[in-house]
This record gives C-alpha cells, structure tokens and sequence, in this order.
C-alpha cells in the first residue's frame, strides 16, 4: 500500500510529518468529518490530499459543500468513498451542480450517496447522457 501511495504522491516522502502531512490529517478528521476507521482508506486512495494546502483547498471545499446542506459527517463518508472530492476546484463544481439540481431536478441525497457524480465531464459526459435520459 505505501508502495502505491508513493506511485501516486512521490512528495509524501518530502513532506513534513508535522508542519504539513499531520496537519491535513487532523483536518480530514476534525473539520471534514472522516472517521478515523476511514482515515487511511482516504489517504490510501488519494495520498496527494496530504499536500493540500488546508486554508487554499480544503477548507474553501470543504466549506463549499457544507454550503449545499451536506452535513459533516455526510461529507466524512463521500471523502471516504471518493477523496478527490476535496481536490476539485469549486468554480468546476458550482455548474455542475446547478445541472443536478436545477435542470435534472435531482435531490441533494443523489450527490451524497454518488460522490463521483463531481467526476464527470458536464459537457462530455453529464449533458448528453442526461438529454438520452430524458428523451
């Protein structure tokens, strides 16, 4: 497993154990709600959380879903499942979003339990399958 960590994230051996790999787990386990029967799932999956910078990408993601209505510990259990959440820019986020809710019509509960909806391509992906859908 640290074999695949340092494939993914060469960094996590340069990076400080307290000034900034020790921070950003604290984060994930005090602000961000990841249990910590989940924490190393999160950093095993996606080992390049651990050089996040907290106040410039953590904390305004984590922030940013919060402000949709997903509970703490509801975004603990998608970090869990899908830990890039917190990698994702919020400019990328907020449009599709918007689709989900106000042109698919679709419950906040369906980004919750599927994450990975935020993957995907508005207009590769989202968009077109979305039209097939609905005709």
């Amino acid at each position: 497993a640290i074999g695949n960590m340092l494939v993914k994230f060469p960094s996590l051996l340069t990076n400080s154990l307290y000034k900034k790999i020790r921070p950003v787990v604290i984060f994930l386990l005090t602000r961000a709600g990841v249990s910590q029967k989940d924490i190393g799932k999160v950093i095993a999956l996606d080992p390049a959380l651990l050089g996040c910078s907290i106040g410039t990408k953590l904390e305004p993601n984590m922030r940013y879903y919060v402000s949709l209505g997903i509970r703490i510990h509801q975004l603990g259990e998608m970090i869990a499942d899908f830990p890039m959440l917190l990698r994702y820019n919020v400019d990328n986020l907020r449009p599709k979003y918007s689709y989900l809710r106000r042109t698919m019509i679709r419950p906040l509960q369906d980004l919750i339990e599927f994450p990975r909806f935020f993957s995907y391509s508005l207009e590769r992906r989202i968009i077109p399958r979305h039209t097939i859908m609905v005709e």
